[in-house]
């Protein structure tokens, strides 16, 4: 990852204005003016505003904008993918990546952190935390029956790495993928955090370290906050319980007042800043600045229909790679929809190109009594919930970017793990069949053989996750001219 990331050129990341086709500027540097503007003490990013584009009834409109870029006499740039309000900029982006990243390093060296060095430490980051979540996965899944192999818990913990888009975003140095990258971290911690707990007889330090986690994607990404209702599945039988218990008298009722304490004060504590934040910026708590964002539409008064779902669920999800003779062999894909919608490159749906092997979804309903054995059941019904709603919330606003699959794809992830444990616990239960005997281990328990559908399906996924290792390498060459394209199309001089 490292390698990747130093080839397409490392800290070296593009800064400052970018004069745009249509004669707006790109802002490289946003997250470096909130952290000016965090440490100064101001909320807007203090950039200077053309006069002209102050005096617009709807500032919002592209084409006036790209007019007034054209003809005003004030040179003064504006700005393409920044909230304005008021007469000001602002970032609609979450500021906890300029709070915990770019304002200390600002401070302490007195430089600007590079966009590059604050995606390989996210990279990092999220990558330890696909390892510690597929353990915390597999712990949770063996809680009860039986224990899942060693191997399954190696290969949940690829396939998330994988369906993570790690290797995919480390190469596309812009700022766009922090807040998204940073609010995933979180919520990543937060549920390993939260299972923890559960395995621990719903141990409070835990408790409250997860939901101050969740709580932080507020300052990030506020969708994300919508994946706190996997607590709901995941606590249910403790809340029951403390329910229960708290009937009982007076010290089961300060112990369920406590519990409840642990997961919701942290909430509170977090919230209470980044919404007074809200406040002070656009007037309103629950005002994030989205809708006053200065794109390629008029963002506060368009709205695309919902049938546009339909189409963009097959280009984000089932659209097959464009397989191509020549070097890189991975081409565009054709996107044609009914009607207009902001649109990005596309080399193939996530589970056609990114993670093949998260097919086996659709097989999900043939091992739903292990899952329920193993009761994760209820957990895979709330994050399948959590990923439907978000993404079609993604969709409608925003249209086609790959990007907003890191929105939901760590939730498919999850999924994808608690399925493929249920395969891998599916065993002959005649022992005279396994294939390790109790005599030939120091181990007092041990797996039995696979089942021939168990067999296939695992077979199935390997080969998917080979797959997707070779479509998401070729997909890395898609940006012509890099150091990483020019070493790669050399082995194809031969065609």
């Amino acid at each position: 990852m490292v390698k990747l990331w130093l080839i397409a050129g490392g800290s070296h990341t593009p800064t400052g204005l970018v004069l745009l086709d249509n004669g707006l500027f790109f802002d490289n540097g946003q997250y470096n003016h909130m952290a000016d503007a965090l440490i100064n003490g101001h909320v807007d990013l203090g950039m200077p505003v053309n006069k002209d584009l102050a005096a617009l009834s709807n500032p919002y409109d592209t084409w006036a904008r790209t007019q007034i870029a054209a003809t005003s006499g004030d040179r003064t740039p504006i700005l393409w993918d920044t909230a304005f309000k008021s007469g000001k900029y602002y970032s609609y982006f979450g500021v906890l990546p300029a709070l915990f990243m770019f304002v200390p390093f600002k401070l302490i060296t007195g430089s600007d952190l590079s966009v590059g060095s604050a995606i390989l430490i996210l990279a990092l980051i999220n990558t330890i935390l696909s390892m510690m979540v597929a353990v915390q996965i597999a712990r949770l899944f063996s809680r009860s029956k039986s224990s899942c192999s060693l191997g399954a818990a190696m290969l949940i913990s690829c396939a998330i790495f994988m369906g993570l888009q790690i290797m995919n975003l480390v190469p596309v140095r812009f700022f766009y993928q922090l807040p998204q990258t940073m609010a995933r971290a979180f919520v990543l911690i937060a549920i390993s955090c939260w299972v923890q707990s559960k395995l621990s007889g719903l141990n409070k330090a835990w408790l409250a370290l997860g939901s101050l986690a969740m709580a932080m994607t507020l300052g990030c990404r506020p969708q994300f906050m919508l994946a706190a209702i996997v607590a709901i599945p995941l606590f249910w039988e403790e809340i029951r319980g403390l329910w229960l218990q708290g009937q009982t008298g007076i010290r089961g009722l300060v112990r369920e007042v406590g519990v409840w304490a642990c997961a919701l004060v942290p909430v509170f504590l977090v919230f209470a800043p980044l919404l007074a934040y809200n406040k002070v910026r656009f007037g309103s708590y629950l005002d994030f600045g989205a809708n006053y964002n200065l794109t390629g539409f008029d963002m506060p008064n368009s709205s695309l229909p919902y049938t546009q779902l339909f189409p963009m669920i097959f280009l984000y999800f089932l659209q097959p790679p464009v397989i191509s003779a020549l070097f890189p062999l991975l081409t565009k894909t054709p996107q044609f929809l009914p009607l207009w919608a902001p649109m990005q490159n596309s080399y193939g749906g996530y589970l056609t190109t990114i993670a093949p092997f998260a097919l086996i979804l659709f097989m999900m309903p043939k091992w739903r009594i292990r899952l329920r054995m193993h009761r994760v059941s209820s957990l895979c019904w709330f994050l399948g919930f959590y990923a439907l709603v978000v993404f079609c919330f993604d969709v409608h606003v925003v249209g086609y970017d790959s990007r907003y699959l890191v929105d939901c794809g760590w939730a498919l992830m999850l999924l994808f793990a608690m399925l493929f444990l249920s395969i891998d616990s599916e065993r002959k239960t005649d022992e005279s069949k396994n294939v390790v005997s109790v005599s030939e281990t120091d181990c007092k328990e041990h797996l039995g053989a696979f089942t021939e559908l168990s067999r296939v399906m695992i077979g199935l996924v390997t080969a998917g996750m080979a797959l997707g290792v070779i479509l998401n390498f070729f997909q890395l060459q898609a940006v012509e001219g890099t150091p990483l394209w020019w070493d790669v199309y050399s082995w194809f001089l031969f065609v």
